[in-house]
């Protein structure tokens, strides 16, 4: 079954390549919403790829290629299941911070939106504070720069819904 995101791929790479990778991704547990970026990561990869029958000991190039997408999906999966562990397992550090420690900064009118932060938001205002670069409180979390990029982007929401103005956030 073709996916509408197939014909913005066509003349870059074979388009039974792209149904591939679509099948194989949905074989492998990936839902609709995600196949874009799988499509975009592999489609690249496929694209550095050069086919060799010889080097392949005669494998059909079909194989070769489910082989090579079967590969990087598995790849994909594994670097989720770390990614997740680490923000489980640094959740709890995170945790310990309390209104207590940010009492000098915040009024007692901001202490009951502090109260309603996830304690994830609450390190990263923290660390934003001090004047830390998101980079560095990825770093820090041991998380990628995309998971500080998106709480910043929730707390800038959060904070705007509260008309309350955070240059920090910028």
């Amino acid at each position: 079954m073709a996916h509408r995101l197939t014909p913005q791929y066509q003349g870059v790479i074979e388009k039974w390549k792209v149904n591939l990778i679509i099948n194989r991704a949905r074989m492998a547990g990936y839902r609709s919403h995600e196949l874009e970026d799988i499509l975009q990561d592999l489609v690249m990869v496929l694209l550095d790829y050069s086919y060799d029958p010889n080097h392949h000991t005669g494998a059909e190039e079909r194989t070769v290629i489910t082989t090579v997408i079967d590969y990087q999906l598995t790849k994909r999966k594994r670097a989720e299941k770390r990614y997740t562990g680490r923000i489980e397992r640094y959740a709890p550090q995170v945790s310990q911070f309390s209104t207590e420690e940010v009492t000098d900064c915040l009024s007692t009118e901001l202490a009951g939106i502090w109260n309603q932060l996830s304690s994830l938001e609450r390190h990263v205002c923290l660390e934003l504070a001090k004047g830390y670069t998101r980079a560095h409180i990825a770093r820090n979390m041991g998380c990628g720069w995309h998971t500080v990029n998106q709480i910043v982007a929730d707390l800038r929401s959060k904070f705007t819904a509260w008309d309350l103005d955070c240059e920090v956030l910028a």
